[in-house]
């Protein structure tokens, strides 16, 4: 496509827009930049007028970002004869390159290198981000039998002397604290049913009941 010109994000790949058709999703993403770096056709009937359009809409969008550190680029040097005078007719400083023969390439890496270097260190603002938590354990029932599912109670479960009747009382408080008891009941658990966590099999009694309360 002719008469195109692009705006680039120093923190980016190459993102393209041709002119008054820049999408705000593409200006909200060049927002985010500290310097840009400004692409323009040199094959193009008026690459000048592609240039200015594109920077209209830019200062139309945000005046701020449209004042930010900028590098002209014109691309397509091998389509036309005088690429660097069309370029410095964009701007005394542009540079022209082409993709095909990789004319300009290592001035370009040398001039974004520069721009980048001269931009004052970026202030960053820490922030919170807040996701919800996972479920520490799943009831799920299998027929007249539930099972009991998460790496905590299983461990919990692993840990456990059964033979032990103190360790199974303080197994039974943790899973009651760890709000197993409720879940099982909420799913349609009753006194005398099968409860299994990891390999181990339990009869459902819930704490109240056993202590009699």
């Amino acid at each position: 496509m002719r008469g195109r010109s692009t705006a680039w994000c120093s923190s980016s790949a190459w993102w393209r827009t041709s002119g008054w058709w820049a999408s705000h999703r593409f200006l909200r993403h060049v927002s985010r930049c500290r310097a840009l770096v400004e692409v323009v056709d040199l094959s193009a009937a008026d690459p000048r007028a592609d240039l200015d359009a594109a920077r209209r809409e830019l200062q139309a969008y945000d005046a701020d970002v449209a004042a930010r550190p900028a590098l002209v680029v014109g691309t397509k040097a091998d389509l036309v004869e005088d690429a660097p005078d069309r370029a410095r007719r964009l701007d005394p400083e542009a540079i022209a390159v082409s993709g095909i023969t990789g004319r300009g390439i290592e001035e370009l890496q040398g001039r974004l290198s520069a721009l980048l270097s001269e931009l004052p260190d970026e202030e960053r603002t820490p922030h919170v981000v807040l996701r919800p938590g996972r479920p520490a354990f799943q009831v799920i029932r299998q027929g007249e039998r539930f099972r009991v599912r998460g790496q905590r109670v299983e461990r919990w479960v692993a840990e456990t002397d059964l033979e032990d009747p103190r360790q199974v009382a303080e197994l039974q408080r943790q899973l009651s604290r760890a709000g197993v008891e409720r879940q099982l009941a909420e799913a349609g658990a009753r006194r005398g049913d099968e409860v299994l966590i990891g390999d181990r099999a339990f009869e459902f009694i819930p704490e109240d009941e056993e202590t009699g309360t």
